[in-house]
């Protein structure tokens, strides 16, 4: 009897770790996968004019489910993200197979700070990072999240 509770034990055990695990696939989501991701400064070419830091993430859709990109957590900051050709937006109704570019901007000084969106400063990431950013994604209600190991920062650009 104890050695069929064991084996009980054992089977609900190795089961429960392959649902809790089987949406991932070493260690990523299988639902998207980074393919790169970049910062680069912006530096206004008019005295006063503001500057920021652009994120671009590029993530490649392995499901045909709608998704929805919330935020990224990069540099101890809460960012809003959007798709790069739709600023209003980070919904996706069909992309399998598609790569995707998401936007975030870090506004360090604007000319008028109450136009833009001031980013949650210093705020905790919801799961433990593991890179240098973390994305959060919806499908359907379920949050889900997903970590960019590394950011290549490029040059700074300076406006005219």
């Amino acid at each position: 009897m104890l050695l069929l509770m064991g084996l009980f034990q054992r089977l609900l055990l190795s089961s429960c770790l392959l649902s809790c695990t089987s949406a991932y696939i070493n260690g990523q989501p299988k639902d998207i996968q980074v393919v790169g991701a970049t910062s680069q400064e912006w530096i206004s070419g008019i005295r006063n004019g503001g500057s920021s830091i652009n994120y671009k993430v590029s993530v490649k859709v392995l499901t045909d489910r709608a998704i929805a990109f919330d935020s990224i957590w990069v540099s101890g900051r809460r960012l809003k993200i959007a798709i790069e050709n739709d600023m209003n937006s980070a919904d996706i109704k069909s992309a399998k197979n598609e790569v995707v570019d998401l936007k975030a901007f870090d506004y360090i000084k604007s000319p008028d700070d109450n136009e833009i969106e001031k980013p949650d400063t210093f705020r905790e990431p919801p799961v433990k990072l593991h890179g240098d950013a973390l994305i959060r994604y919806y499908l359907g209600s379920s949050a889900n999240y997903i970590s960019i190991p590394t950011i290549t920062v490029l040059p700074p650009i300076y406006g005219q």
